[in-house]
């Protein structure tokens, strides 16, 4: 699923092509992400931004998500990534490895990163076939993403 990023209200073509990458990712979801996830997302959303990360190892679940949002800032720089109003987290692992209470754990920790009012959904999937067993991929798309200079004026005020 390649990184994107669009600036301005989503047309129905867009949450189309948005929801087949999510959906046609993998056919063994544990939480399934469908058309009606996509299109709770980007109801009424300004820009989106989907980013894929991947992580591996010992702090396989944090890289993945530096990872994503890196990409996000890269191809969103002038946005922060962390003021969207609404986020889709489709996380893949290998089976072999199931995610780790402490990485279920680190999901609550980056949903508490972004602004009071985000709206999280959290899906996943497992891909025995194309996830090695110490990793895991995940899949954001989040919207509504205020302009870096804006977000940072506003915290400095409060």
């Amino acid at each position: 699923m390649p990184n994107r990023f669009i600036d301005k209200p989503p047309t129905s073509k867009d949450i189309q092509t948005m929801a087949k990458r999510f959906v046609s990712i993998h056919n063994s979801k544990i939480i399934k992400c469908d058309v009606n996830d996509i299109m709770f997302i980007m109801k009424e959303a300004n820009n989106i931004v989907m980013s894929k990360g991947i992580g591996s190892g010992q702090d396989r679940f944090r890289n993945a998500i530096k990872d994503a949002v890196v990409r996000c800032q890269v191809i969103a720089k002038d946005y922060n990534p962390f003021s969207a109003e609404k986020i889709l987290l489709f996380i893949g692992y290998n089976n072999r490895r199931p995610l780790s209470m402490e990485e279920f754990i680190e999901i609550s920790t980056l949903t508490d990163m972004f602004n009071n009012k985000i709206i999280p959904v959290i899906e996943m999937y497992v891909d025995d076939r194309n996830i090695d067993q110490d990793s895991i991929i995940i899949n954001m798309l989040a919207t509504n993403l205020g302009l870096k200079e804006i977000c940072a004026s506003q915290h400095s005020i409060v």
